[in-house]
């Protein structure tokens, strides 16, 4: 079987937000031995993506592994993936670019890092001004947005979402899986409604029945599943229709990696 590469840069500058982040860069197999250009995949909390000895919490998506088999398999023709590592200490703070103090009360770990929110446009910006550049230039990349996806998991849908939304010149697919959309669900369905559908897109939305952060809080599942429905109405509303956004519940499905590896073959192949 043909196998990808999975690149590492160690300390990328975010030269705007004077901050450094690691990248992990899957390549697909062919990459070195042909000419071929290729759609390009940005993820968010790279190091839970390819290898286990990186991962936070020791389950991976194993996106080289599903890659490499739907390339031999015929079933794409090569994506890169662009890995950007996460902060835990920013996390919360790059991935929502609205503020929701109250949020430590469900999820306590939010009030370890005392950021909860409020820096996201400028992490989106990140991407699209800084990083996007420098991959287009550095790598054989489609570089049109009908070739350019951004994705994630729970805070990293959520501002996968909002970076297709505010950028849709830029992106036209997005892999929003678990979004945490409640962590500032207002805000999200007002950035949608106000913005509108510009350009068509291709958008996945999913949600476990048994998602949670926090086991002391009962009804999060709830939570989470209410959220996710009330950002699928908003994108409906502006136009999208059952071409262009896919919303699914999965029955029994938990808040990891181990699940959304599950589902990442689905994503890939709809969205490209």
């Amino acid at each position: 079987m043909k196998s990808g590469t999975v690149r590492v840069i160690e300390n990328f500058p975010m030269k705007k937000l004077k901050r450094l982040r690691s990248l992990r860069i899957y390549l697909p197999p062919d990459y070195e031995r042909n000419s071929s250009r290729y759609p390009v995949l940005y993820m968010q909390d790279g190091q839970n993506l390819f290898y286990e000895d990186t991962a936070d919490y020791g389950e991976i998506w194993n996106i080289k592994k599903t890659l490499d088999e739907l390339y031999n398999e015929g079933k794409t023709k090569g994506i890169i993936v662009v890995g950007i590592d996460s902060d835990p200490r920013l996390r919360f703070l790059e991935y929502s670019p609205w503020n929701n103090a109250n949020m430590q009360e469900t999820m306590p770990h939010v009030a370890i890092t005392n950021l909860p929110g409020g820096g996201g446009f400028g992490y989106i910006d990140y991407i699209v001004n800084e990083l996007k550049p420098y991959i287009d230039k550095n790598y054989k990349t489609l570089k049109e947005r009908e070739f350019t996806a951004i994705g994630g998991s729970s805070m990293g849908a959520f501002i996968a979402l909002a970076a297709a939304i505010k950028y849709q010149h830029v992106f036209s697919k997005v892999a929003a899986l678990s979004s945490a959309s409640f962590f500032a669900e207002k805000e999200m369905k007002s950035l949608i409604e106000n913005t509108g559908k510009k350009l068509p897109m291709k958008i996945y939305m999913d949600v476990g029945t048994k998602e949670t952060n926090n086991p002391e809080v009962g009804n999060f599942p709830q939570i989470y599943m209410k959220s996710n429905k009330e950002i699928y109405k908003a994108l409906k509303r502006i136009g999208l229709n059952d071409d262009e956004i896919k919303f699914e519940i999965i029955e029994g499905a938990i808040h990891n990696e181990g699940e959304w590896a599950k589902r990442f073959p689905e994503v890939v192949t709809w969205l490209f």
